[in-house]
């Protein structure tokens, strides 16, 4: 299976992009930067460097893949536009590519109305992700975590179909293998995702 991740420098996306290539899998990882991929040259791995804000870029990567994989994250507790944007060129790339398969963080804020400062805005840019995908005639999946630790991994995980994890944490490392699991599989299509370990 070839996959390209997004967000493949932050602390979930090496995640997967690591643990991805650990199962055998061919792996894109698009980036702004190579320099802060830790495995820019490990076998198995292409990276392509572009900008998830200019939809045309997002396109061009995700075509030849069989399925997307968004690690995007929020870097402002602010106000803002710039993830639920970069997502929904995800989106708009992956139908443009001919790609199904997508899977998107999101946040557990999505099953509440509203969140409380200063999460607040953080978690209108996730309920705009999740809408995104919902809308999408896409095979999608939102992955729903509350915090992300960088623990060790648990080596499994929990999961609730459109509602909260049982638990309050899960690892960086066990969410990149649900996120693996989730496009190899159909158990989750179509839902956000509650996951805790």
């Amino acid at each position: 299976m070839k996959i390209v991740v997004f967000g493949a420098t932050g602390r979930v996306g090496r995640a997967v992009v690591e643990q991805g290539l650990a199962r055998g899998r061919e792996m894109t990882a698009f980036v702004r930067s190579a320099a802060k991929l830790d495995r820019a040259e490990a076998p198995g791995l292409t990276v392509v460097l572009g900008d998830a804000a200019d939809p045309s870029s997002a396109a061009a990567a995700i075509a030849g893949h069989d399925a997307v994989i968004s690690a995007l994250g929020v870097a402002t507790l602010d106000a803002t536009t710039e993830l639920s944007t970069m997502n929904a060129n995800v989106v708009a790339g992956a139908k443009a590519a001919g790609v199904s398969r997508v899977a998107t963080v999101v946040s557990a804020a999505v099953f509440f109305e509203t969140s409380r400062p200063p999460f607040h805005h953080v978690g209108e840019e996730h309920r705009r992700d999740l809408a995104t995908l919902r809308a999408s005639d896409l095979e999608w999946i939102g992955a729903a975590p509350g915090i992300i630790t960088d623990d060790d991994a648990v080596g499994s995980y929990r999961t609730v179909l459109d509602a909260p994890g049982p638990g309050a944490e899960i690892t960086r490392f066990d969410l990149a293998d649900f996120l693996l699991d989730a496009v190899e599989t159909d158990a989750f299509l179509g839902h956000a995702v509650g996951l805790s370990n």
